[in-house]
């Protein structure tokens, strides 16, 4: 879902936060992750990246996948 912090700036999180602590600041994208087999990826700069700190995987997006 997407929510707004105290300051404004959007962020996506599960429709139960703040009891559910997990939260990404870029648009989520329902795709696993390859390397790491986390749920989602995420849209940053025209790219798909785990949001995993410790996986660092990312590739470039499908043009027919971006949203316009």
């Amino acid at each position: 879902m997407e929510k707004s912090s105290k300051r404004g700036k959007v962020f996506y999180s599960c429709d139960t936060y703040p009891k559910c602590d997990y939260a990404v600041w870029d648009w989520p994208v329902n795709e696993p992750c390859p390397e790491c087999g986390g749920k989602i990826l995420t849209r940053k700069g025209g790219r798909l990246v785990c949001p995993n700190k410790a996986c660092r995987y990312s590739r470039d997006e499908a043009p027919e996948t971006q949203e316009p």
